[in-house]
């Protein structure tokens, strides 16, 4: 192999790298996308004071720019029909709310597949920490 052969290569390398770096990423922000944001006529952002509303559109360059790190911004959770995708419920026993979470979260979960069952909706999974 000539020496004026490995620069191509390496350009090559690098080109199709970067080619495979951007489609991770598209796939991983649609994944993303299609699981936790249920409305993308709007988003919030969080500020120093909390975060704000912005009625615009959730691009797909906004979300790109949260994972990124640029910003944090959330998708709300509601659609316009007032249904969700997901749920997450933070059960802390340092609170006194829950002093056994995994008892209170299998209560929980026994609870909505009872509703989800009678309602003919799904329910995922959920994860013990």
């Amino acid at each position: 192999m000539s020496m004026q052969t490995l620069p191509a290569l390496q350009n090559a390398w690098i080109a199709q790298t970067d080619r495979m770096v951007y489609s991770m990423t598209a796939d991983l922000l649609s994944v993303l996308k299609d699981l936790f944001v249920n409305r993308s006529d709007c988003y919030c952002i969080q500020l120093k004071q909390g975060y704000s509303k912005i009625s615009e559109p959730l691009t797909d360059e906004i979300l790109q720019q949260h994972l990124d790190g640029k910003h944090t911004v959330g998708s709300y959770q509601l659609d316009l029909n007032n249904l969700v995708k997901w749920l997450c419920l933070d059960i802390d026993p340092e609170k006194n709310i829950a002093p056994d979470p995994k008892a209170t979260a299998k209560k929980i979960l026994r609870i909505l597949q009872h509703k989800t069952t009678n309602s003919n909706r799904s329910i995922g999974g959920f994860k013990w920490q």
